[in-house]
């Protein structure tokens, strides 16, 4: 007799619009600080660039002079953009057919647009197109992970814990233990260190 082979159940799937919710979040709260460093330093709040010479483009004075703090501030609010959706989505998320990876990865364009792009057809465009997959990859794909506090707070335990990254060169880079939380820090703090120290010196000069 043939041995039946064992059946694998594919895991519950939660169909949500967190996509959407977390690229609202994110886009609010990257305009904040820029609108915050604007009022400050009473300069425009999105970039202007302007025509040096003939097919060549430079930042506005204004914009030039904080160059440094919107250069930090972009490294942090990608830093942030990842964790944020390591939290919501978790690595449990990537099953075939399943684009969340490809979604986040356009995320991280979120900030250099806020920081250094003025054309506001392109603010449109790619927020429309990150609203629409977003909503298509929530309800047609669905989450492992439903939103809810014990799940996130598992899935945020075992994105700390033995880090995994794959690389096409130099294959699987594995951070043993908590050694992920360090990583994760670095990529925080230290951009946004850089931020306040640029602000405060901005600010008292």
């Amino acid at each position: 007799m043939k041995k039946r082979r064992k059946q694998k159940y594919a895991p519950v799937r939660y169909y949500d619009i967190r996509l959407i919710w977390m690229y609202l979040c994110l886009f609010a709260f990257y305009v904040a600080l820029n609108t915050t460093v604007g009022i400050t330093f009473n300069t425009p709040v999105i970039a202007e660039w302007i025509e040096v010479r003939p097919g060549a483009w430079s930042l506005s004075n204004e914009i030039h002079g904080l160059l440094n703090i919107r250069i930090s501030l972009c490294f942090f609010e990608l830093s942030l953009g990842c964790i944020i959706a390591a939290l919501f989505c978790g690595g449990q998320e990537e099953t075939k057919g399943n684009y969340v990876g490809v979604w986040v990865f356009f995320l991280m364009g979120l900030p250099v647009i806020v920081n250094f792009v003025s054309n506001l057809w392109i603010w449109i465009i790619y927020s429309l197109a990150m609203i629409t997959s977003g909503w298509i990859l929530g309800k047609n794909t669905g989450f492992v992970l439903p939103i809810k506090k014990e799940p996130i707070i598992e899935s945020c335990r075992e994105e700390l814990h033995n880090l995994v990254v794959p690389s096409s060169k130099l294959g699987r880079l594995v951070f043993r233990g908590n050694s992920a939380i360090i990583i994760i820090i670095a990529g925080l703090v230290i951009p946004l260190s850089f931020a306040f120290y640029y602000y405060f010196s901005a600010l008292f000069n």
